[in-house]
């Protein structure tokens, strides 16, 4: 500012004429040129001072809930033009606390009038954001965005057109990323999304899509999969169940079409109509509903649906039953039905299914393999030569025997426990003197029916006392039966968790030397 003072003065003395000029048409400028200097040298300590006061003074209002509003004027902007006036105005516009001009959190944010405004600039967003989720790769990023917009995806129902592709966006991400992070975020906006749209048609889209996106999921699935799968499987449930009542048309559907492709199979006896039944999708879209049903909560409406899935499940076991190279398969299906005796305390019968498993283990055949058997978890079929084995029958007999075990403990709560466990006891003991001479298998059996004589024992000691029906029925985890149940199935989480653990590891060969 020195510097145009003293061109100026020179400006003065060569051209008065000139400087005239600029005193006539601009005395505003010449008028802060030579006032500036006037100014004292502590006058910039001193605002410096005022700014930091003022700045303290509007964290002070707002943390006391003071309105701004009331203190902010056009007049007043014009007249002081200070730091603290600045402040206040940036601080009344874009205060996070004043939430009366903008959209509410709970209610339909169409109707407010400012959505008219910005619904053009909301829909570019979210084209824009769909873009960017569909060629997006990195996990950093992915995580990042998701885990911003999780609570702007509402938005999306305002829109009917942009939704399945938006969903589909996020369906992907959730579904087929390797990512446990980016899964997290993805399914938070999935169920963020759902809940915004629990009370329209929409809710029901967003299930099909979901459940649609997950069947596509598991086509392909393995044990390297098999943590992801779960995760999303699990998540898709909770989805299911946010209104139950909503989900019972999906559900009819979905289940209605699991008879449908099973009945195809049951009559016309071709490879293509077995494979649609023998697969990992039949498994896991099956496995949803178990799940989801089991999981419910007492709703007449999900509760007529346990009888045909049961239906279902005791005839998919019926296609391949006799077939020793569909054991895992059986297997597979067996536990949905243990699970749902357990968690809703119905009584199916299973004993016919399972025995054939324990009678494969006594073989004439004594051919050996170099396959190892991994948890029959992650297989559903395994070549003939295998099935022929002695080893793979016995680990399908062991196999059989904790499914027994599981099944028992699941009903040994009921009242009814003697009576419907004893035919089950009787055809073992049968098989265990008569049929069987593989010795490890005759000692598991052994175990198991030790355990059922415990099991009666702690019965009859119960009956002798006064117990409330709650208690007698609702004690789950006390009885020897459960109690061993438990332990067995720890240990078998210990052995997929260690082969998860072992697949995941690089092979030596593919190490750096």
């Amino acid at each position: 500012m020195q510097n145009l003072k003293d061109d100026l003065n020179i400006v003065k003395e060569k051209d008065p004429e000139f400087f005239a000029f600029l005193e006539n048409e601009d005395k505003e400028l010449l008028g802060e040129i030579y006032n500036d200097n006037d100014e004292p040298a502590s006058e910039s300590e001193h605002e410096t001072e005022n700014d930091t006061s003022d700045e303290n003074d509007i964290e002070n209002d707002i943390e006391n809930g003071d309105s701004l509003d009331n203190k902010i004027t056009e007049g007043l902007i014009d007249e002081e033009k200070s730091v603290k006036t600045f402040c206040r105005t940036v601080s009344r516009e874009h205060h996070p606390g004043q939430l009366s001009n903008g959209f509410a959190r709970n209610g339909d944010y169409r109707s407010n009038p400012n959505w008219k405004v910005c619904s053009s600039t909301v829909k570019k967003f979210l084209l824009a954001l769909t873009e960017l989720l569909n060629n997006t790769s990195d996990e950093s990023i992915l995580s990042f965005i998701l885990d911003n917009i999780s609570s702007i995806v509402v938005f999306v129902l305002a829109f009917p057109k942009l939704l399945k592709s938006f969903l589909k966006s996020l369906l992907k991400t959730w579904s087929f990323n390797e990512s446990t992070k980016v899964q997290l975020y993805s399914f938070v906006a999935i169920r963020n999304l759902a809940l915004g749209a629990v009370n329209s048609p929409l809710f029901e889209a967003i299930l099909k899509l979901a459940y649609v996106e997950f069947t596509i999921r598991v086509k392909f699935y393995n044990i390297h999969q098999a943590d992801q799968i779960t995760f999303v499987l699990n998540g898709l449930k909770e989805l299911m169940l946010i209104n139950e009542a909503k989900s019972y048309p999906l559900a009819f559907t979905c289940i209605r079409q699991l008879a449908i492709t099973l009945r195809n199979a049951l009559v016309e006896s071709s490879k293509e109509n077995q494979k649609a039944v023998v697969c990992w999708q039949f498994i896991f879209a099956a496995k949803t509903w178990a799940l989801v049903l089991s999981d419910a909560s007492d709703s007449p409406l999900l509760m007529e649906l346990i009888y045909p899935l049961v239906q279902v499940l005791q005839s998919s076991i019926k296609l391949v039953y006799n077939s020793p190279k569909h054991a895992a398969y059986c297997l597979q299906i067996t536990r949905m039905l243990i699970m749902i005796c357990q968690r809703r305390q119905v009584y199916i019968p299973l004993g016919h299914y399972i025995f054939p498993l324990i009678q494969q283990a006594d073989m004439n055949n004594k051919k050996s393999t170099t396959f190892k058997v991994s948890d029959f978890s992650f297989i559903i079929k395994v070549p003939k030569n295998i099935s022929q084995s002695k080893m793979y029958k016995e680990r399908v007999a062991f196999e059989a025997v904790d499914a027994f075990t599981a099944y028992l403990s699941s009903l040994s709560s009921l009242p009814s426990f003697y009576e419907i466990s004893y035919p089950i006891i009787r055809e073992l003991k049968h098989i265990s003197k008569n049929n069987l001479k593989n010795v490890k298998v005759i000692k598991k059996i052994e175990e198991l029916l030790k355990l059922k004589e415990e099991q009666e024992y702690q019965i009859k000691m119960r009956n002798g006392k006064e117990l409330p029906g709650k208690e007698f029925t609702e004690n789950y985890g006390s009885s020897p039966l459960q109690k061993f149940s438990s332990w067995v199935e720890n240990i078998r989480q210990k052995q997929v968790r260690n082969a998860l653990s072992s697949e995941s590891k690089p092979s030596p060969s593919n190490k750096e030397e």
